[in-house]
């Protein structure tokens, strides 16, 4: 059976750290991390803070996806082969990554290749990707 759940004085409830006393060194952490987060808005929209303003930034850590993610962002998704020159719409095209360059956020180390040249660039066999389109 439910019980009340009426205001008890005294009552912590489900958030422990409120009223919580901190000494002044961890504010001072707290203040120094918070002040680059500026919370901003426009026309009465919240306005995200990006690139290296936001605190999830990983600079140059970042991982496959995210440099993926970044490319697609700002360059946009692939919709011609640089290689072949191929630009039929119903074909599928991917950023890849050039020959001896490094995942870095430079446009210059990628390349948009439809899939049949990537595949070739990555070196996998024409024996493999019929194995592979005849589960797609």
């Amino acid at each position: 059976m439910r019980t009340s759940t009426t205001f008890k004085k005294g009552h912590i409830g489900y958030k422990p750290w409120l009223g919580k006393e901190r000494d002044l060194e961890t504010k001072k952490k707290i203040s120094e991390k918070l002040k680059g987060n500026k919370v901003a808005f426009k026309n009465g929209q919240f306005i995200r803070a990006v690139g290296n303003r936001n605190n999830k930034w990983l600079g140059e850590k970042v991982g496959y996806y995210g440099i993926h993610n970044w490319l697609s962002k700002y360059f946009g998704q692939p919709k011609l082969c640089e290689q072949c020159g191929e630009n039929d719409i119903n074909k599928r095209y991917e950023w890849a990554l050039r020959k001896n360059a490094k995942y870095e956020r430079k446009r210059k180390n990628f390349i948009r290749l439809c899939k049949k040249c990537h595949n070739y660039l990555d070196g996998v066999s024409i024996e493999l990707q019929n194995r592979r389109n005849m589960y797609a």
